[in-house]
């Protein structure tokens, strides 16, 4: 009877301790917006498709299309200027986490960064999901919603 109860307790330890490994925390999820933002916001007169290429693979193609109207409506005066730009954050990330979001773990991520070079604010909210299933973290951005304020 021992030895029973001993194994189940063994049995439900390990199986709560494997998901505890696949588990994700605030700091992963913040910490990777935000070098994901900084990375896709310090741009200049000369970056490249292929730059362009590397920071669209963090987003889905409906989450890229905001992030690249942007980088079309300002890519006249970055180049004209000859800017490179050095986005700050105003803010740490907000994170909340949400239940599920297309059969994945999902978090909406709150964030403004200030780009003194264009003169403007831009607040940033992001559905974030997991891809995969090892216990390496990987996201994608599912949803971005941008806010423009110039001053």
């Amino acid at each position: 009877m021992f030895k029973l109860l001993l194994l189940r307790l063994i049995v439900l330890i390990s199986l709560s301790a494997s998901s505890l490994v696949y588990a994700v925390t605030t700091n992963e999820v913040t910490d990777w917006v935000q070098k994901v933002l900084m990375y896709t916001m310090s741009i200049s007169y000369q970056t490249t498709p292929d730059e362009e290429k590397e920071a669209e693979k963090n987003f889905s193609p409906s989450a890229w299309e905001p992030m690249n109207d942007f980088y079309f409506n300002e890519s006249k005066i970055i180049k004209h200027y000859k800017l490179t730009l050095h986005p700050k954050p105003l803010n740490p990330p907000t994170l909340i986490k949400e239940d599920l979001c297309f059969g994945s773990p999902c978090w909406r991520v709150n964030q403004t960064y200030n780009i003194p070079e264009l003169h403007m604010n831009v607040a940033f909210s992001l559905l974030i999901t997991k891809i995969g299933t090892t216990n390496k973290s990987s996201f994608i951005v599912k949803s971005l919603d941008m806010k423009v304020q110039r001053y």
